[in-house]
């Protein structure tokens, strides 16, 4: 694989060169062993293919002459998407080195307009919690190679039935995880605590992932439940998503101490790292430390963590802090004010 084999000259190793590049290479071989002193070399793809399938008027395979080929050429020589196709659920599969690259959706449980999910003394937001801690698993997997999809990126509603057709909607998903954190009956602080995990039932893959997250999460020091992986048929997204599909519910929002913790970004980070770590594990995929952010970046981050858990940054309708967009005269005074009150002078 990734060489051609020469008359003459041999295997030759051409992996990742254009056409152009392969002519060039072989040119100066020919002439490095005296073969040809003005050699002309032509190089053409004989099998080069790509498939179309969905939505478009005539899915199939088609063949390439060129180097490469843009995703709207592909689509436009399948004749166009149909009248039913999704634009905005299109998925492009490739393989690397002969291995299909992973794929996990993950599901930030409830939105914005979700009111009721919360610790009994308003400070804390189940909504708000399962986006951010997503966005935290999204940044460790995708940094290492695997491919992730967010059923919601904001606050806006996001229904149960539209997260299963998100995720069965991506070819060859390889994990859906469902971010939650879990509440006791009676609406009032309760002494119930730990992490645990959800599966529509025992046994297959979805076992394996479930038992692959457990391991990590008490390897970081995390309480679990005294029965951690629980099996609940009727839980919607577990129930309707055909890949194998976990709930994670992240300890209980409903006791006073966990509350806490689920509201810190140390924590909120803890849990991200030891639930991507056991992700990977399940994917077979080796967890490898990334490089340390330089003082600038953690300062940053540790800004925004302290901005947002005070309340003093709290982003737009969406959930999205927008950290990219330029600060107005007005927002800057908003923001100066509300330290002031959380600081106790005014």
């Amino acid at each position: 694989k990734g060489a051609i084999d020469f008359p003459v000259l041999g295997n030759l190793t051409v992996a990742g060169m254009t056409r152009s590049q392969i002519a060039a290479l072989v040119k100066q071989r020919l002439k490095e062993e005296n073969l040809v002193n003005d050699p002309v070399v032509t190089v053409e793809f004989m099998n080069l293919s790509f498939s179309v399938l969905g939505e478009v008027k005539t899915p199939g395979k088609y063949n390439i002459s060129k180097d490469y080929i843009t995703l709207l050429e592909a689509i436009s020589m399948a004749g166009d998407l149909t009248i039913y196709g999704k634009r905005d659920a299109i998925f492009v599969i490739r393989e690397e080195a002969g291995e299909r690259e992973k794929r996990v959706c993950l599901d930030p449980g409830h939105d914005a307009g979700n009111l009721a999910n919360k610790s009994p003394d308003g400070t804390y937001y189940e909504h708000a919690f399962t986006l951010d801690l997503g966005k935290r698993l999204e940044k460790l997997l995708t940094d290492r190679g695997v491919s992730v999809t967010m059923t919601r990126t904001g606050g806006g509603a996001v229904s149960l039935a539209r997260r299963c057709e998100i995720a069965n909607s991506i070819p060859d998903l390889d994990l859906f995880v469902s971010l939650h954190s879990n509440a006791a009956a009676g609406g009032g602080w309760s002494s119930a605590k730990g992490w645990s995990v959800y599966l529509y039932g025992p046994g297959g893959d979805r076992e394996r992932a479930a038992q692959d997250i457990l391991e990590q999460v008490r390897a970081a020091g995390i309480a679990v439940r005294s029965t951690p992986i629980v099996y609940d048929p009727e839980l919607y997204v577990l129930k309707h998503t055909k890949a194998p599909a976990v709930l994670l519910e992240n300890g209980f929002h409903t006791n006073r101490e966990e509350a806490a913790l689920l509201g810190q970004a140390d924590y909120r980070q803890k849990l991200a790292v030891a639930e991507a770590k056991g992700i990977l594990e399940y994917l077979g995929i080796p967890w490898v430390e990334t490089e340390e952010e330089t003082d600038y970046q953690a300062e940053a981050r540790a800004a925004v963590d302290w901005l947002t858990e005070n309340g003093i940054m709290q982003g737009n309708a969406e959930g999205d802090l927008m950290l990219d967009q330029p600060l107005t005269r007005r927002q800057f005074a908003v923001l100066e004010y509300r330290i002031a009150k959380l600081e106790g002078f005014v």
